[in-house]
């Protein structure tokens, strides 16, 4: 499992917009949305990398891993 945080989420994104943002790259476990960030656990690490690949910097959002559950 992979955890990765999303900065920058604009205060309007609900918690079913980023899940559906990242469930583009596959399941997504637990989502904490908080004001201005967001902290998602992707059950798989090269989906996680995939969405951090593509979703970093486009738009405004800036996507970091926080760390990997065995």
């Amino acid at each position: 499992m992979a955890v990765i945080y999303i900065g920058n989420v604009d205060c309007r994104n609900t918690e079913a917009y980023v899940r559906s943002v990242c469930e583009v790259y596959g399941p997504v476990g637990n989502i904490k949305l908080k004001s201005g960030f967001a902290v998602v656990e992707m059950a798989d690490e090269g989906q996680a990398q995939k969405a951090i690949s593509d979703l970093n910097n486009q738009g405004s959002w800036v996507v970091r891993t926080i760390s990997d559950a065995a």
